[in-house]
């Protein structure tokens, strides 16, 4: 008569409780988060960070493995910019099982090839979706964007760097960007990856400044 209807044989969500905090809920120590299972089912499988990701180990074997290097042509900031290529054949190679780190968009993984380490990059599953929903592009063409980025990046540091007056010079930390790479790499079961990548810097990571306005002043 009250014409109420009633859920019967559900839970009923009444409230949402929220943790703030620097790592991603499955790197967390919870049931769930410690249930592959459970974590596939509700698509929350994510690589797990690992920054002591042993040098040696079950690293996974790349068979075949190439190496875009890139120069710049032109102007960074005119008409005339341009990004020319050279692909170099590094054979086999192999590509820690678990990243070294994370950022906002992307996962750092080791690559060892025959030419040294390397990072790599692999963006994690809500970049994709922004790349291919939002930017309407592939992911081929935004690492190629992320290449062209660097590549005026590093131009623009150079212009910067001649710039310093001579009696500073010596006590200046100079700007300089890593040299981008673009690597494609085939498994043992034949499927092929695409990763954005740069040589690996060995020491303590210090970030400067972030895209959200951040500036470390220390």
């Amino acid at each position: 008569q009250s014409q109420c209807y009633y859920i019967k044989d559900a839970i009923i969500c009444t409230g949402v409780m929220v943790r703030l905090t620097d790592r991603h809920p499955c790197e967390l120590d919870y049931w769930w988060s410690r249930n592959p299972e459970y974590l596939k089912y509700w698509n929350l499988e994510c690589p797990i960070v690992d920054p002591n990701v042993p040098i040696e180990g079950d690293w996974l074997r790349m068979i075949a493995t190439s190496r875009k290097s890139f120069s710049m042509h032109g102007s960074c900031i005119g008409e005339s910019f341009n990004i020319a290529f050279e692909s170099r054949d590094l054979g086999v190679s192999h590509l820690s099982p678990r990243p070294l780190g994370k950022g906002g968009m992307r996962y750092a993984y080791f690559l060892r090839t025959s030419e040294g380490m390397y990072a790599v990059k692999r963006y994690n599953k809500e970049t994709l979706k922004h790349i291919t929903e939002a930017l309407r592009i592939t992911e081929d063409e935004a690492i190629m964007k992320e290449v062209h980025t660097y590549m005026a990046a590093r131009e623009l540091a150079r212009r910067f760097n001649k710039t310093i007056p001579s009696q500073f010079r010596k006590a200046t930390n100079f700007i300089k960007f890593l040299e981008p790479y673009v690597f494609r790499m085939r498994d043992e079961k034949g499927q092929l990856q695409i990763m954005f990548g740069e040589p690996y810097v060995e020491g303590e990571f210090i970030k400067w400044n972030s895209n959200a306005g951040y500036v470390n002043r220390k």
